[in-house]
Parts: structure tokens; C-alpha cells; sequence
């Protein structure tokens, strides 16, 4: 294997695609056709940039150029084998990892694969994972018919995409903690002189109440889905085929992450309970009122749906008698589910006012408001699939 930087776009256009004048003006009719809903962000100056390299688009260099500096020089890695068999049942991964150059997983990476000559057995598969690829293959050989969906994959990043890094479900809120309950009023203590029961001098009537529950606290958000793995540029060139059973090339982007579930709202915590009424040889208190329950937390809001992922365009390259015997399919990936947001939290219960002289006790304390429930999460887009070419010719799907 290899491992080099190329520079500058002059330079990628002559490595990276085996395209001829006449196939690159016939790509550049269509190249960037369905491309249009990003154009206006950084996907669309690498979508311009791609056009150039690997069709006849010119360069847009007083929109784009501070951007495509930002990404050069481009990393890739070049391997050449005179002959590979892939055996039944296997699954070929020629997919080049972020750790081989010491970059970040969302790093755009372009791997260039040189076969002789590749023969799939019954149920081989060969798939790359979110790289940029350019395959080309003197003689391919398929003589058995397989079980998989397809032979040879091209299939999203493992990774999803967003302002985050990790799994690509969003984490769920945490609960929201419950509110504590309130003191309870407390007991005078008393004293007495020739009089009679007396209180004490600090005594306070205040202290006859039960004060508030604590209000609940509000449910954690929904941590956001990852948007999918994103589905790379693609070109394939098959110099021989051989055998009747039909080759199938497939482009399949990624899922989009679930949004975390909001975390429910902690419940308020009951109202502390006030104390009887006390008497003293000439003096009557309370009896103490109850303290009004806490207010329950609201739920937290669910986290966004991830997109599925992005897709580009996928150019397959064949003789063309052997057009009837190559067949190839694209598919979006499905959007993820988002998160629901958390329950409320209830409203703690009011405390109870102490007796009167008469055993009877007041009105009791207000209870705490629920709190309210938490947003659902907003849903993910459906991104469209990738636009696959036989020989410079838009396929529909079969």
C-alpha cells in the first residue's frame, strides 16, 4: 500500500478519475443535477470541487477557493494486487480507516484499489465504507449467483455526522430530580412559673407552620441523533466481465440516529405539615398552616431525529457488451426516530394546618402545579439516494 497527499485539484483531476475528455463533458451534464438543496453550504463548494475532478465542471474559484484549501492536500491511499478471490461467504472490507493516517473520523479520504484480476465465489461480497473510491478491475469474474442484495457495496461511513462525536442514537435525558418535602412545623417547648405553662422566651410562631415542598426539577433534554453515514463519490472500472450471472453494484447510505428520549420531571415535593394549636395560661397559637406542596418539574424536551446520510454520485465504467450482465441499485438510508419528550412532574401535595382547639383542622395548603410536559423531538429529513451511471448513462434503479 500507499499513502500520499495530492495538492491541488489539478492534480486530483489527473490521478483520481480514468475519465476521458468526452466522458467527463458527457458527466458534466448531469453531475450535479439533484445536488441543488446543498449548494448554498460547504456540501455544495465539495460538490462543485468533485464536478471538476471527476467531470468537466470549471472551478469556482472566487466562491469556492478558501474552502477547498481548507481540505487540501487530500489524503489517499493506493493498493495493487495482481489477483484476489474472494471466498464464498466472505465480505471483502477494502475500506481505508481514519486511524491509518492519524485523522479525524470525518475526515474525506480517497482510496484507490488496482485489482488484475477479482473472482467473487458463491456469496462474496467486496464493500467500502465511506471512502472516496476509484476500483478499477482488468477482469472480473462472477460464475455463481449470490444470496446478497449485492456483490460489490458502496455503503456509508460507520460513523454519523453532527456537532458531536460517538453513537449515533442520541443519549436520553436524565429524570428530573423530585423536590424534597417540606420541614414540618415544630413543637414549642414550654416552661412554667407559678402562673402556669409558659414558652420559652425565643419562641416564634412561625415556627408553628410547615413550609413549601421544593419544586421538582425539569427533565434533561434528549441528546440529538447523528445525521447517517454519508454514501462517497464512487468510480468503478470493469475492463472484462466474466460469466452470465448478472454483476450488482449497490450504493447504500446510512441511517439517521434516533433522538434521545426527555427526561421526565421530578415530582414536587409535599407541603410540610403544621403543628397543633398551643395554649398557654393566657395566650392561644396556631394552629400552624401547612406548607403548599412544590411545583413539578417539566419534562425535558426529546432530541432531533438524525437525517439519513448524504449521497453522491456512483460511476460504474464497463465494456459495453457486457452492459445486459451489470445491474445496480441506490438506496437512501432511513431517517432516524425522534426522541419523545419527558412526562411533567407532579405537583407535590399541600400540607396539612395543624388542629385548632377544637380538634378541627384549617384549610389545607395548596398543592404544587404539574409541571409541563417536553417536546418531541423534531423529525429527520429524508436525504436523497445516490444517482448511479452505466457508462456516463443515469441507471434507473432495477
Amino acid at each position: 500500500m500507499t499513502y500520499f497527499r495530492i495538492d491541488t485539484l489539478q492534480e486530483a483531476k489527473k490521478i483520481l478519475s480514468q475519465a476521458t475528455l468526452e466522458e467527463r463533458i458527457k458527466r458534466s451534464e448531469t453531475f450535479l443535477d439533484g445536488l441543488e438543496y446543498r449548494s448554498r453550504i460547504s456540501q455544495g463548494m465539495h460538490d462543485r470541487g468533485e464536478a471538476y475532478v471527476f467531470a468537466n465542471h470549471p472551478l469556482e474559484t472566487e466562491k469556492d477557493d478558501g474552502g477547498h484549501r481548507n481540505h487540501l492536500p487530500i489524503y489517499v491511499r493506493t493498493f495493487s494486487i495482481p489477483e484476489k478471490t474472494v471466498a464464498e461467504g466472505e465480505i471483502w472490507d477494502i475500506t481505508m480507516h481514519p486511524e491509518e493516517w492519524g485523522v479525524d473520523e470525518k475526515e474525506e479520504m480517497y482510496n484507490i484499489v488496482n485489482i488484475g484480476k477479482l473472482n467473487l465465489e458463491k456469496n462474496a461480497i467486496v464493500i467500502v465504507r465511506g471512502n472516496a473510491l476509484i476500483l478499477t478491475c482488468q477482469e472480473l469474474i462472477k460464475k455463481v449467483a449470490s444470496i446478497n442484495e449485492f456483490d460489490i457495496g458502496i455503503l456509508g461511513t460507520p460513523h454519523g455526522f453532527g456537532f458531536r462525536k460517538g453513537d449515533i442514537d442520541g443519549c436520553h435525558g436524565c429524570a428530573g430530580k423530585n423536590g424534597f418535602t417540606g420541614d414540618h412545623g415544630k413543637e414549642p417547648a414550654f416552661g412554667a412559673n407559678f402562673l402556669g405553662k409558659v414558652l420559652h422566651p425565643t419562641f416564634d410562631p412561625e415556627s408553628l407552620h410547615g413550609t413549601s415542598g421544593e419544586d421538582g426539577r425539569q427533565g434533561g433534554d434528549g441528546e440529538d441523533g447523528l445525521n447517517g453515514g454519508a454514501c462517497r463519490i464512487a468510480e468503478i472500472n470493469i475492463r472484462s466481465l466474466v460469466g452470465t450471472i448478472p454483476l450488482v453494484i449497490g450504493a447504500i447510505s446510512g441511517n439517521g440516529g434516533n433522538g434521545g428520549q426527555g427526561g421526565n420531571g421530578g415530582n414536587g415535593g409535599n407541603g410540610g405539615i403544621g403543628v397543633d394549636s398551643v395554649k398557654t395560661f393566657n395566650k392561644t397559637f396556631g394552629p400552624g398552616r401547612g406548607g403548599p406542596g412544590g411545583n413539578g418539574g417539566n419534562g425535558g424536551h426529546g432530541g432531533k431525529a438524525g437525517h439519513n446520510g448524504i449521497s453522491s454520485n456512483v460511476f460504474v465504467n464497463i465494456p459495453k457488451q457486457s452492459i445486459g450482465y451489470v445491474q445496480c441499485f441506490s438506496r437512501a438510508g432511513t431517517p432516524g426516530i425522534p426522541g419523545k419528550g419527558g412526562l411533567p412532574g407532579s405537583g407535590g401535595t399541600g400540607g396539612l394546618s395543624g388542629r385548632n382547639l377544637d380538634s378541627q383542622r384549617e384549610e389545607e395548603a395548596k398543592s404544587g402545579k404539574n409541571g409541563l410536559p417536553g417536546r418531541d423531538g423534531k423529525e429527520g429529513r429524508n436525504m436523497p439516494k445516490a444517482k448511479i451511471y452505466i457508462n456516463n448513462e443515469f441507471n434507473m434503479d432495477f
